[in-house]
């Protein structure tokens, strides 16, 4: 009756639905191709924006250490001024001396603190960058894989499906 060479219509039906489940697979693999192309994409876009990030921290950081140096200087000379004015005498007197050179090692040490801290920043952030672009390197493989499996598994259905027709 209505069957492909005595193979009936269930061999007929449960063929076509695995041929479809085959087609819907391969469909969802290239899907998760995708995926895979975008997960990456997206993470380097990431990473570059954290680079970037990381090179104005390291110049805020310049700047505010050039800002602590030249306030020093600026109090320094603002002493040395008042010393002189006062007639407690130059520089040459000991006790100006030391408040000065004080003054100007607080300035020197704040410059190279803020200069540390800026590229200590810096490098974390550029860490964040790298471990980023891991972790989209890492979700791109998880999906690639996954087409890989959806693929093995369509050839599957796929070979079911046929398996399930008879001819001759």
């Amino acid at each position: 009756g209505g069957d492909i060479a005595g193979g009936g219509m269930s061999g007929v039906g449960g063929g076509v639905a695995g041929i479809m489940d085959a087609f819907g697979k391969f469909h969802a693999a290239g899907a998760a191709n995708k995926e895979a192309g975008f997960a990456r994409q997206l993470a380097e876009v990431e990473a570059r924006q954290k680079e970037e990030l990381a090179t104005w921290q390291h110049a805020i950081s310049q700047r505010r250490g050039m800002r602590a140096q030249d306030e020093g200087r600026r109090v320094a000379g603002r002493a040395m001024a008042l010393g002189a004015a006062s007639g407690a005498g130059g520089i040459e007197t000991p006790g100006l001396f030391d408040v000065v050179a004080g003054i100007e090692t607080d300035a020197a040490n704040a410059y190279a603190t803020e200069m540390a801290l800026g590229k200590q920043e810096a490098a974390n952030t550029r860490y964040g960058a790298d471990v980023r672009r891991f972790t989209g390197d890492v979700e791109a493989l998880r999906k690639k894989n996954e087409a890989r499996g959806l693929m093995l598994s369509g050839i599957g259905s796929g070979l079911r499906g046929f398996s399930s027709f008879r001819f001759g």
